[in-house]
C-alpha cells in the first residue's frame, strides 16, 4: 500500500512539473492557441420603461434608438421596451431606475415636481420653443454647457433629452376666445411653470394621469387640457375635444437615463457602444419625429371636426404679459435657491436665436 502511494505522489510531481514548464497558469481565455482574440458572445438583455402607448412617437423613436445599440454591439446589448407604464408608472420611473428595478426609463421630468427644477427652464411659457427640434437642440446645448442642471441628474446614466412637441390650449366643449373664458376652469396640468401660468390665468391645474384625459374632457371633469400635439395624438384626445387655440403655451422635456451599476455590469465594449449611442447621437437620431407628429394630430382634428384657431392679437398680448411674470417668478424663485437661473434663462434665449 505504501508502494502505491508514493508511486502516485511521484506522478503528481511529474505532472506539475510539466505543467509547469508549459507556461505556468491556466490559458489567457483572450487567447486561443494561435494568439487570436476570442469574441465575447454574451447576450445582454435589458429593460426600457416607458409610460407612452406602442402605438406613439415616443415609442417609434425608443425602438428606433434600441435598433441602433442592437446594431452596433452586433446583437449582444437587447433592450426590451415596456410600453403603457407596464413596469411603471409615469411617477415611478425614475425611482424604478435609481434602485435598478428597470435598467433604462422614459419619461417626463414633470412628474416629479421640484426634484429637476432647471430643467424647467424650457417649460417657462411663451418664451419662443416653437418645435421640437428647435427645443430638443437648446435643451441639450443648456445641459452641456451648466454643470448645475447635469447634477440634477448625477444618480443616472445620462442617454440625452429630448423635448416633446409644443402645447396649444384643448378646450372639450367651449372655445377660449379671451383670458375671461377660461377663469374658473379645470385645466390638465402637470407641475412647475405650465401649472403657475394656468393658475396666473384665473384657472385651477389639475393632475389627472394623461391616459384619463379623453374621458375627462368628455364627462366635463376637465374644461381643458394643456397637452401636446404628441399626447392629443397617442391618447386620441382629437376624439374628445372640439377646439384648439395653437398658441404654442409651452414645451415638455423627455429624459431618457440609465441605472448606473446596469451600465457599469455591462463589458467595456458595450458600454462604449452605450456612450456611442447616447447625447449628440441621441439627440440627432430622427430629430423631427415629434414635430412631424404635430403634423399628424392637426389633420386627425380636422377629419373629427375639430377647429384648430388663433387667439385675437390683444388677447395674445394680456396672454404674454401673464407668461412674462411668470418667468420673472420662476427666475426669483430659483435664484433664491441657489440656482444661475437669470444665466441659464439668458443663455436659453440666445441659443433659440442661434438655432433658428
Amino acid at each position: 500500500m505504501k508502494k502505491k502511494l508514493l508511486i502516485l505522489l511521484a506522478l503528481v510531481m511529474v505532472f506539475a512539473l510539466c505543467f509547469s514548464a508549459c507556461g505556468g497558469g491556466a490559458e489567457d481565455p483572450a487567447e486561443t492557441p494561435e494568439g487570436d482574440a476570442v469574441a465575447d458572445d454574451t447576450v445582454y438583455t435589458l429593460s426600457l420603461t416607458t409610460h407612452d402607448t406602442p402605438e406613439s412617437a415616443a415609442v417609434a423613436y425608443q425602438t428606433q434608438w434600441v435598433e441602433m445599440v442592437k446594431e452596433k454591439s452586433g446583437g449582444r446589448l437587447i433592450i426590451e421596451i415596456y410600453p403603457s407604464a407596464a413596469l411603471a408608472k409615469p411617477t415611478e420611473t425614475v425611482d424604478f431606475v435609481r434602485d435598478g428595478t428597470v435598467d433604462l426609463g422614459w419619461g417626463l421630468p414633470h412628474f416629479y415636481p421640484g426634484v429637476f427644477p432647471l430643467i424647467d427652464v424650457i417649460s417657462l411659457p411663451m418664451v419662443g420653443l416653437n418645435s421640437s427640434e428647435l427645443t430638443t437642440r437648446v435643451l441639450w446645448d443648456l445641459y452641456n454647457e451648466f454643470p448645475e442642471m447635469q447634477a440634477e441628474w448625477d444618480d443616472f446614466k445620462v442617454i440625452g433629452f429630448r423635448a416633446n412637441c409644443d402645447v396649444p390650449i384643448t378646450s372639450g366643449k367651449e372655445k377660449v376666445e379671451t383670458l375671461s373664458d377660461l377663469k374658473g376652469w379645470n385645466i390638465r396640468g402637470v407641475s412647475g411653470p405650465p401649472n403657475d401660468f394656468i393658475t396666473a390665468i384665473g384657472a385651477s391645474p389639475v393632475n389627472v394621469p394623461v391616459a384619463d384625459v379623453y374621458s375627462a374632457l368628455q364627462n366635463s371633469t376637465l374644461d381643458a387640457t394643456m397637452s401636446d400635439w404628441h399626447a392629443v395624438l397617442s391618447f386620441r384626445m382629437y376624439e374628445a375635444a372640439k377646439y384648439y387655440a395653437d398658441e404654442q403655451i409651452t414645451v415638455n422635456s423627455f429624459y431618457f437615463i440609465m441605472n448606473k451599476d446596469s451600465y457599469n455590469n455591462l463589458p467595456a465594449d458595450l458600454q462604449a457602444v452605450i456612450d456611442e449611442c447616447s447625447g449628440q447621437a441621441m439627440v440627432d437620431l430622427d430629430i423631427d419625429i415629434f414635430d412631424r407628429v404635430e403634423e399628424e394630430a392637426k389633420a386627425l382634428i380636422k377629419d373629427n371636426g375639430g377647429e384648430i384657431y388663433n387667439l385675437s392679437p390683444e388677447t395674445r398680448a394680456e396672454m404674454q404679459a401673464i407668461a412674462d411674470q411668470v418667468v420673472v417668478n420662476w427666475i426669483e424663485t430659483q435664484t433664491a435657491a441657489g440656482y444661475p437661473a437669470q444665466e441659464i434663462y439668458d443663455r436659453m434665449l440666445e441659443l433659440i436665436d442661434e438655432w433658428k
